[in-house]
């Protein structure tokens, strides 16, 4: 009887044996993902592949940089740096201004911002260093802090409203504010398929002639700018999602098969929302003259600057290509800043001076030698104009 107990086990352990190796094997399966993303998060991570992500959604600008963010940027140039804590392409700053300490704020678009040359070559921090060593020179005591508020595709309505949300807490005693061919485009809602058009504050004229906001297209795109705490995770800490997300951009910009696929399906995805009833929006408004409400935007944020305490200067993005559009803008600019008695400082001469033209520019932005330019005529007005050294 024992024996046979003996031998009518043997069936039950081998079958536990079994159902023990396959559990193990599921196991296993279950585990080489999550072991192969592990592994290729720290290849992207000691390569540096895939940190270009450096925006994210925003319920009232469109979009910010994202805080504490550390950015590789191969695009156009080349950069390693790290985001501020308060989310600005910068140096940390306090928002108390130190005493003695004169403050520039820097605003404007990706040409400012400069993520294709290193933080300390951007034409903000080379203008800081010169002043300081002017000023060390002069013996008179003053000490200068420039401070770049700069953002990618950022219009000149978003940049008043970052001036009136941010800038101005941090009390600057002067706002230069870069001007670029098409910003003037970028204020004004233009009609268009729902999928193409930008989420971000656009503008028109009331029947007083203010002008005022149209968050129209924010509202439509409500979902997409509300917070997402999994996405925004991903964008922070994820090198795979910035790998395919940037491969998302190079493809949109190059491939125009994949760009109208691209289309076609955020088409499919706004056409099942309750808020967008025609793929063809346009605003419940007159068209509005991009020239005019862009004045009228530069106009307000002068005064704002001014309430504040403050000087503006307008800078002139450098009209090297001999655009006539942008050409008659910067005539109708110098007209303006004559007769209203604002600054305004052109690069167009300095540049088209240079016998270096080419190396000023790496495609569309500037390279170091470039933002060296920059600093230097900015630097020039400063000290020559507004005698900030006296």
């Amino acid at each position: 009887m024992k024996a046979t107990l003996e031998i009518d086990n043997k069936p039950t352990t081998c079958s536990v044996v079994k159902r023990r190796k396959w559990w193990r094997v599921g196991l296993e399966i279950a585990l080489l993902p999550c072991l192969a993303i592990v592994g290729l998060e720290g290849f992207f991570r000691l390569t540096q592949v895939g940190e270009g992500e450096f925006l994210q959604p925003e319920p009232v600008l469109g979009t910010v940089h994202i805080p504490n963010k550390y950015v590789t940027w191969r695009l156009e140039g080349y950069s390693h740096d790290k985001l501020s804590a308060d989310g600005f392409r910068d140096v940390m700053h306090t928002q108390a201004k130190p005493a003695g300490v004169t403050r520039i704020a820097l605003l404007g678009d990706s040409a400012t911002e400069g993520l294709q040359v290193p933080l300390e070559k951007t034409y903000g921090r080379v203008l800081e260093q010169s002043l300081n060593h002017d000023a060390e020179n002069s013996k008179s005591g003053k000490r200068f802090e420039v401070m770049n508020f700069g953002c990618s595709g950022y219009s000149t309505g978003q940049q008043l409203f970052q001036y009136e949300r941010q800038v101005r807490n941090y009390h600057p005693d002067i706002v230069v504010l870069m001007y670029n061919r098409g910003d003037n485009i970028e204020n004004v809602f233009v009609p268009g398929p729902a999928s193409t058009i930008p989420p971000r504050p656009y503008f028109k004229m009331d029947d007083k002639g203010n002008v005022v906001a149209d968050y129209s297209v924010m509202e439509m795109n409500k979902e997409k700018l509300s917070p997402n705490s999994y996405v925004s995770f991903m964008r922070l800490h994820s090198r795979i999602f910035g790998v395919f997300s940037q491969q998302n951009l190079m493809l949109n910009i190059n491939e125009p098969l994949y760009r109208k696929l691209n289309r076609l399906y955020a088409k499919m995805q706004f056409s099942k929302s309750a808020v967008v009833t025609n793929r063809f929006v346009r605003p419940s408004y007159p068209l509005q003259d991009p020239w005019l409400v862009t004045t009228k935007l530069i106009d307000r944020l002068r005064s704002d600057i001014s309430a504040d305490g403050g000087h503006f200067v307008l800078l002139l993005f450098p009209n090297s290509m001999k655009d006539q559009e942008y050409a008659v803008q910067e005539t109708a600019f110098e007209k303006d800043s004559r007769a209203r008695g604002f600054d305004m400082v052109s690069l167009t001469p300095v540049f088209s001076a240079s016998p270096d033209l080419k190396n000023l520019f790496l495609q569309y932005h500037f390279s170091d030698r470039g933002h060296l330019v920059v600093a230097q005529a900015v630097r020039d007005y400063l000290v020559n104009q507004l005698h900030v050294l006296k």
